[in-house]
C-alpha cells in the first residue's frame, strides 16, 4: 500500500510552505531530495493526513543551517596572495652573504 507523506519547510521566520507531496514504497519507506537555493536556517517536518482506519501521523520539527558553499576562485586567489607575501619576507629578511673583493 503507498500513501502520500507530505514534507513541509520554512525559512525561519517565514511561513511554512509544501515543498513536496511524495508517495510511500510499499514499505512505507520514502524519500526526498532538496537542493536550497538560500541559505540560512530552516525547519523541516513530514505529515501523514490518515485515512479512514489510521489517524494521521507527523514527525517532528528538524532544524538544520544551510550555509554558502566556499568560493573557490577567492581561495586560489588568497593563497596566492598569502605565498608572495612570504616569499617578500623571506626575500628581506634572510642574511646576506658578504662579497668579498681583494686587489692584488
Amino acid at each position: 500500500m503507498t500513501i502520500y507523506i507530505y514534507i513541509r519547510l520554512n525559512k525561519t521566520g517565514e511561513s511554512w510552505m509544501l515543498l513536496n507531496a511524495t508517495k510511500t514504497d510499499n514499505n512505507g519507506f520514502f524519500n526526498h531530495t532538496w537542493t536550497p537555493e538560500t541559505s540560512g536556517r530552516f525547519e523541516i517536518y513530514a505529515k501523514w493526513e490518515g485515512d479512514e482506519i489510521y489517524l494521521s501521523a507527523e514527525s517532528s520539527i528538524k532544524i538544520f543551517e544551510v550555509v554558502e558553499p566556499l568560493n573557490t576562485q577567492m581561495i586560489i586567489t588568497l593563497a596566492i596572495v598569502v605565498a608572495v607575501i612570504l616569499a617578500l619576507i623571506y626575500f628581506f629578511t634572510r642574511k646576506r652573504k658578504k662579497i668579498v673583493i681583494s686587489w692584488e
